[in-house]
């Protein structure tokens, strides 16, 4: 199969039949909506990412005063004004057998948002042992906004989150680094049941959050939240349990408020007299919560029964804070300290987009927009100086190739400026803004590191241009004037994969981007070349590490020297699972579902072990 063929396939999401479209298109036209009267009354590995819904895009209406009754500006959904508005909406998108059966029957207790939780505690002071040493963190996006994981650390205690399908089983283990050697402290067994799991968390001073899924049947699919008080390492208690309608799409921890996304289809099973069986809903402590028909947007043309939810909880107690929904899936996110960003589909052809406002948990439907082609990851997003910034790939039917863009957008999502036809006949494998510069990777045979100068949002240039073997899947800022590559070797003439490499590029010279060094590893494939918070990449402590194999199962640990690369170590690993290296202090930890491994960085040849499970 040709490279054009074979990535039209792979980009190209299903779909709905064209001749559903028109008649959805017919149907909206068509059938009346509910009388508009305002009602107050509102009685979940790596790489995996839900795709929920059908997004079809049109331009052309106003939304509805917000509570504050700010003014908005023209973007493309309506507010709901209400429940039956918001019932024959979604009734008209179901298949007719659809519509007869309930999925359960639930006696809860409807009940408002924004209220505390139920076992909520007083909040608490940041725990005073905690180690002064330097340490890493999760590899993030963006600064002051952290991302889940399976470990994390706060410097003193790691935390490892392991999901056993075949024991349909999820576990806990804290350990204490402080002292002669490390040791456990907590191992706990969080879940037993099949239909439940736990998948990834945050640690926020003593607070721990647990999230994952629950599929619980009969049911839609949840995503489940769980809020630990850990002011005691060695028993953390649990504070309260939320489920959140829909796969999880991402989350963001910023500040103390964790803001979570869910694709929530409707599958069927809709009443009229019971909201929740057709708008976003979230349960705590037995108690059903309908989210607010005000709180919910409608896209013009929407064609599938499928909602992008965002909540935000409050860290220290689990409560609901505020929630907002829009009829429409998402499978990218962009998160900034005061913006969130999702990227839902219609075709390979273009992307829509929805900006929510976020402020100390409360979450505003600001704007949203579409760009031509398709977005690679939330790194293809950026938001810099009150201007959002896009790399994106599509397929161009005219000449039978892959094109690339950069777009520029303003606050309210409209184009200010843009760059098309990119390198054609290849695609976007990574991306890395940095304030006035944007840097971008396409591949096909070789490997072009694009710079772009985005100074002037409204007139975007391409600066520079480097070409090398090979690809870099991810690119890391790696101290002033540094970019790191992460990525694989391929043939010149055939474009063919080989084994991976790192590469470091200076990029002092925006206009003038230059390879430094290149290294290439004994691996193949790594779940760092899909996974960025598979690697720590730190210039300030200058450590690289990551997991890889070949015939072997190792963890590579380099630096960087005047004279290139430099392996500090190669750590046979004995289980081949996902795994993440951090360090406290000289410290240095490789974390994986059975054992932890560690050294002192100063003496990499003596390596201890401890069992976690």
């Amino acid at each position: 199969m040709k490279f054009q063929d074979q990535y039209q396939k792979e980009l190209h999401p299903v779909t709905a039949d064209e001749s559903v479209k028109r008649e959805v298109r017919k149907a909206l036209r068509q059938e009346p909506s509910a009388p508009r009267k305002r009602s107050y009354s509102f009685p979940l590995r790596a790489a995996a990412v839900s795709l929920c819904g059908v997004l079809l895009f049109a331009a052309g209406l106003w939304l509805l005063p917000k509570k504050d009754d700010t003014p908005v500006h023209q973007i493309l959904v309506a507010k709901a004004t209400d429940y039956g508005e918001l019932y024959n909406t979604v009734k008209k998108l179901l298949p007719d057998e659809r519509r007869l059966t309930r999925y359960y029957e639930s006696d809860d207790e409807i009940v408002t948002y924004g209220a505390e939780a139920k076992n909520a505690v007083e909040e608490s002071a940041p725990d005073a042992a905690v180690n002064d040493a330097d340490y890493s963190e999760t590899t993030k996006q963006v600064a002051g906004v952290d991302e889940a994981d399976i470990v994390k650390t706060d410097g003193r205690y790691i935390y490892r989150l392991r999901h056993d399908p075949e024991k349909s089983s999820t576990s806990l283990a804290i350990v204490d680094t402080r002292g002669a050697a490390p040791r456990i402290v907590t191992s706990l067994s969080l879940s037993t049941k099949e239909s439940r799991a736990f998948t990834t968390m945050y640690v926020a001073e003593n607070r721990l959050i647990l999230i994952g899924c629950d599929y619980s049947v009969p049911g839609p699919a949840k995503s489940l939240v769980a809020f630990y008080d850990i002011s005691d390492r060695s028993t953390p208690t649990l504070i309260t349990e939320t489920l959140q309608c829909g796969n999880m799409t991402d989350s963001r921890l910023v500040g103390g408020t964790l803001y979570l996304l869910s694709n929530y289809y409707i599958n069927g099973g809709i009443d009229e007299e019971d909201p929740s069986t057709f708008v976003p809903f979230m349960e705590c402590d037995g108690e059903k919560t309908v989210t607010p028909a005000d709180s919910i947007c409608i896209y013009e043309n929407c064609c599938q029964p499928a909602y992008t939810v965002v909540c935000g909880y409050k860290a220290e107690t689990g409560a609901l804070l505020d929630t907002r929904s829009v009829l429409g899936g998402s499978y990218a996110v962009y998160c900034s300290t005061k913006n969130l960003l999702a990227a839902g589909y219609e075709s390979y052809q273009k992307t829509p987009l929805v900006r929510f406002a976020l402020e100390d948990g409360s979450i505003t439907l600001t704007a949203t927009g579409e760009i031509a082609g398709t977005l690679l990851n939330q790194f293809s997003m950026d938001e810099y100086n009150g201007h959002f910034r896009f790399v994106t790939t599509s397929f161009d039917q005219t000449t039978g190739q892959t094109v690339n863009a950069l777009t520029v957008l303003d606050g309210n999502l409209r184009q200010t400026g843009k760059i098309e036809n990119i390198a054609p006949g290849e695609r976007v494998y990574s991306v890395r803004f940095m304030g006035d510069t944007g840097y971008f990777v396409t591949f096909r045979q070789v490997d072009p590191l694009f710079s772009v100068d985005l100074s002037d949002p409204a007139d975007p240039k391409i600066i520079g241009a480097l070409k090398i073997p090979g690809f870099s899947d991810y690119l890391f800022p790696y101290g002033e004037g540094k970019l790191l590559g992460i990525g694989k070797n391929a043939d010149e003439r055939t474009g063919a994969t080989d084994k991976m490499k790192l590469s470091l590029f200076d990029i002092s010279d925006p206009a003038n981007v230059t390879e430094s060094f290149k290294t290439d590893l004994a691996a193949f494939d790594s779940e760092a070349l899909y996974n960025h918070k598979a690697c720590l990449a730190d210039g300030k402590k200058n450590l690289i590490g990551f997991s890889g194999y070949y015939d072997d199962f190792c963890y590579y640990l380099y630096t960087l020297k005047e004279d290139g690369f430099v392996l500090l170590a190669s750590i046979p690993l004995k289980e081949k699972a996902e795994c993440r290296g951090l360090y406290i202090g000289s410290t240095f930890y490789i974390v994986g579902n059975e054992y932890l491994v560690y050294f002192d960085l100063n003496h990499p040849d003596k390596v201890w072990e401890l069992a976690l499970a």
